[in-house]
């Protein structure tokens, strides 16, 4: 949009609205966050361990993660992007 558009925008606009009212975007409502067992949690923290907290650049490393998150009923994707959000773990620092 350059000025000359804005400039008409405004003044379509009746008096009471500004140009903040029509660039301001729309709440959203908050992410909904998924709720973990304390046995997920915990074999998270197992695998995780076990493989480094580093994801498998192997192809049988990578079978081997896809299996767990099948038995524990978690997406690989959601175990990955966790196990990278919490690699401070394995220093010992918890956040």
């Amino acid at each position: 949009m350059n000025h000359y558009n804005s400039i008409a925008i405004h003044r379509a606009l009746p008096q009471t609205e500004t140009l903040l009212h029509v660039h301001r975007k729309k709440q959203q409502p908050p992410r909904v966050m998924k709720k973990y067992t304390v046995e997920q949690e915990q074999r998270r923290l197992e695998l995780a361990d076990r493989i480094g907290w580093a994801a498998p650049k192997t192809t049988d490393g990578s079978v081997a993660v896809e299996a767990f998150c099948a038995q524990v009923g978690i997406s690989r994707c959601t175990f990955l992007k966790w196990m990278n959000t919490y690699k401070c773990r394995r220093a010992g620092v918890v956040p």
